[in-house]
């Protein structure tokens, strides 16, 4: 098979989802770290398509000790990309 291959480094395929979200005003925000992910038990909840039935608890690392450390968001969807050991894997 004489196909052309590419590879990228994943170094620019990290700049390039950076870049694409940062257009659509998404910031990642590097110095948080998920502490707990839980999913509704409310049936109804799951199926609603507008609802967020998913609750992550947000440790900020880069906070003052004045400030509020933990954050509480709801989402549709939890995308883990930091590995085998990622926590979504394993809640």
């Amino acid at each position: 098979m004489n196909g052309i291959k590419l590879a990228l480094h994943q170094g620019r395929i990290e700049a390039i989802f950076l870049d694409s979200m940062k257009a659509l005003g998404v910031e990642v925000e590097r110095s948080t770290i998920p502490t707990s992910i839980e999913l509704s038990n409310d049936e109804n909840e799951s199926k609603d398509p507008t609802s967020h039935p998913i609750r992550v608890a947000l440790q900020r690392l880069d906070v003052s000790e004045d400030q509020p450390q933990e954050e509480i968001v709801h989402a549709k969807f939890v995308l883990g990309a930091d590995g085998e050991l990622l926590r979504c894997r394993y809640s």
